[in-house]
């Protein structure tokens, strides 16, 4: 090919979790275009605004370029970067590492993961280091649904596996906002209504996708546990479930029964604010209408009562008869022959022995949790840093997560950070967290690597594949991990025998992944998708992975580990029904975490062309909520907490929201303001969330559902 001719790379995006399959133009060994590839039936031709202008932030001015090291100034405070070769930065950084493990033992080293789905070689790098302890944020994401789903069915099947939507005849969503964070996945539902498909939305917020909806269901903040408690009396006292399932593959049923006799429609209309005969409505809808499914996000569970309330999602999915049917709620496939990220994470032979894995963050503390999710308790781990408790976190190397941002109680989690002995950062530009490390490294983007995409799509698999070279000397984070290990081999601190990483280059180890499938990663590169037919009613041949090989709906788990075995529901830490005294002070119930089209999360900041989009944080609230506090759309406004804290976002006036509830964008930072904060004080929501007490399954903070005050900015 000439080098004037435009080349067309097939890859697979890797700018959020849902991993699009997209085209790359590239003309002159530069990025001019990127397009969606209609081929994938992952997203069928369809980008997002951030795919679309992601070469914006592949040749952004600020974006790393080169490894850096602390010269001079201490955490916290302004700080003189030195550029340093990577031999030298590896160099170091595997002898800080060794120092820290040899003093203080191997379990006060971290390894710390998010944001980018090639995470697992980072977990495995901290096994071959002997430490169980890795740093997520999954407690606060999809944890409870991991907690309860496995409990109950065994397996992960209420987030982060998409439903058929084209063969659901209903499509339940709740908690959930796919018109904004999965593009994909609201085209298709969007597909599914046109052809005759149901659409039942579950929000406070008069959202889009409330406003596409057949039936949009206004329910109180925080209170979804008892809806769903509320539906299943009505499904089950009306005789509206699966029989034949439930007499053949579930347990406890009579005593699911009993326990939603509390939560009558009546006593629950009162509690979630949705009419009685809306509850009865949607609930012989689902029940009846089938296939269905549930699309459930994170406006469900950032709360206290997390995990029971995505208990009784579960069970209603199961009762109903919508578990793996086409159309229904998926039990997940793969490609045939595909080693998975998560098996080189939940797989055996690449664990640390139990009683070494025990003894993570959080494990006693919640150990239900760290049965199924192999990760720290995220803010147990900022309590280890700071308090020593059960032993102190001193060495950090963290991939591609922006904890500063995204964690509860934000200044917590900085002082956290600035107290560590060693922390070293890989990402694409200088974040909050960032400021804190000793070493910040470069890393490549999903333009600029080899890798397999889309595995967990039920019907393909599609390629991810260099489209360009690395800008700078950015290496991708697979290739960071090998080479440290190799260093860390080379001097003796790591044993062969000890090592979880075997293979010694990326394309070693993605000819490793599809070994059993028939195909090396070359050829992969040159099919780009590879489809299979999904399977249906699995359980039917090695029943469902619960110690009775049945659905649970009184789980023996829970009763084992002391947790109630049926779901329940219980009000938000902060409201008029636990706190009535906070709540005549602060009589303001905020939502957190909103997405925008523009952000994933804390990143994107420094795009112009995001920015000119939406320039600052905004607060939505009620128009006499507003009103009663003199603030006028696009006012500056306080949002003051119980815990003696603020922020200050944009009000945007709106009855999309209900009176006394106002909903807030989250992770805002300003790369534009003074290092080493960059405003990380100033608007982020986080400063004023709960970060303890957590959901006592699994140890989720409060987002959502807490108590504020909102007053218009003076001065």
């Amino acid at each position: 090919m000439k080098r004037t001719e435009e080349a067309l790379v097939t890859t697979c995006c890797n700018g959020c979790y849902f991993e699009c399959g997209l085209v790359v133009h590239v003309k002159k060994g530069k990025v001019v275009k990127i397009t969606g590839d209609r081929k994938n039936p992952m997203n069928r031709g369809y980008i997002c605004i951030r795919g679309v202008k992601y070469k914006d932030l592949l040749y952004h001015k600020d974006r790393l370029r080169f490894p850096l090291k602390r010269a001079r100034g201490r955490k916290g405070e302004r700080t003189q970067w030195e550029r340093v070769s990577w031999e030298e930065a590896l160099d170091s950084i595997s002898d800080r590492l060794q120092e820290i493990k040899e003093e203080h033992g191997a379990l006060s080293l971290a390894v710390a993961i998010d944001g980018r789905p090639q995470h697992w070689q980072t977990v495995l790098f901290g096994r071959s280091l002997g430490t169980p302890n890795v740093w997520a944020c999954t407690d606060l994401c999809e944890g409870p649904a991991i907690v309860a789903d496995h409990v109950t069915v065994g397996q992960l099947i209420t987030q982060m596996v998409e439903p058929e939507y084209e063969k659901s005849k209903l499509i339940l969503l709740w908690g959930a906002n796919p018109e904004v964070t999965h593009g994909p996945y609201w085209r298709n539902i969007m597909d599914a209504q046109k052809g005759g498909a149901k659409v039942i939305a579950i929000d406070p917020r008069f959202t889009k996708v409330a406003k596409k909806a057949d039936i949009w269901v206004r329910i109180n903040p925080a209170t979804d546990g008892a809806l769903a408690l509320g539906m299943l009396y009505v499904i089950i006292n009306e005789g509206l479930y699966d029989r034949e399932f439930v007499a053949k593959w579930t347990v406890g049923f009579d005593r699911l029964k009993d326990r939603v006799q509390e939560y009558p429609v009546d006593e629950v209309s009162r509690i979630t604010g949705v009419p009685e005969p809306e509850i009865m409505h949607i609930a012989r809808m689902f029940a009846t209408i089938k296939p269905a499914c549930l699309y459930s996000r994170t406006g469900v569970t950032q709360k206290n009562n997390a995990t029971q309330t995505a208990r009784a999602q579960t069970i209603l999915a199961a009762i109903t008869g919508n578990l793996d049917v086409p159309g229904g709620q998926p039990l997940g496939n793969r490609c045939p022959g595909l080693v998975l990220r998560g098996d080189f994470i939940y797989n055996p032979q690449y664990r640390l022995a139990p009683e070494i894995e025990d003894q993570r963050i959080g494990a006693k503390r919640y150990p239900l949790a760290a049965r199924y999710i192999y990760v720290c308790h995220n803010q147990s781990v900022v309590h280890s840093i700071l308090h020593g408790d059960p032993y102190r976190i001193r060495g950090v190397f963290l991939t591609g997560t922006n904890p500063v941002m995204s964690n509860a109680n934000t200044r917590k989690t900085w002082e956290a950070l600035k107290r560590l002995d060693f922390l070293v950062v890989t990402d694409y530009f200088m974040t909050p967290t960032a400021e804190l490390a000793d070493f910040v490294l470069p890393a490549a983007t999903w333009v600029e690597r080899d890798d397999i995409g889309t595995e967990y799509n039920q019907k393909c698999m599609g390629v991810r594949q260099k489209a360009i070279q690395p800008v700078g000397d950015c290496w991708e984070d697979m290739k960071i991990v090998f080479e440290l290990a190799k260093v860390m081999k080379r001097k003796g601190y790591l044993r062969e025998e000890d090592t979880f990483i075997p293979w010694e280059t990326v394309e070693e180890l993605n000819d490793f992944r599809l070994k059993d499938t028939g195909m090396t990663f070359q050829e992969f590169k040159k099919k780009g998708i590879v489809y299979f037919e999904p399977e249906y009613k699995k359980y039917e041949l090695d029943g469902f992975r619960t110690p009775s090989g049945k659905v649970e709906l009184h789980s023996t788990l829970f009763e084992e580990f002391g947790y109630d075995p049926l779901p329940n529901f219980q009000y938000p830490l902060e409201s008029e029904a636990n706190t009535p005294e906070l709540a005549k002070r602060y009589p303001i119930t905020l939502l957190t975490g909103v997405k925008t089209r523009v952000f994933w999360h804390s990143d994107g900041r420094q795009l112009d062309w995001a920015r000119k989009i939406l320039s600052q944080p905004e607060i939505e609230m009620h128009p006499d909520d507003a009103a009663e506090r003199g603030i006028q759309d696009g006012d500056w406004v306080w949002v003051e907490s119980t815990r003696a804290s603020r922020v200050k976002l944009k009000a945007r006036i709106s009855a999309d929201v209900p009176k006394g509830v106002a909903s807030a964008q989250h992770a805002w930072w300003f790369p534009e303001k003074p290092a080493p904060e960059h405003g990380c004080f100033d608007s982020n929501i986080n400063v004023i969330t709960i970060d303890i007490p957590c959901d006592p399954i699994s140890g989720t903070p409060t987002y959502k559902g807490l108590l504020c005050e909102i007053a218009r900015v003076d001065e």
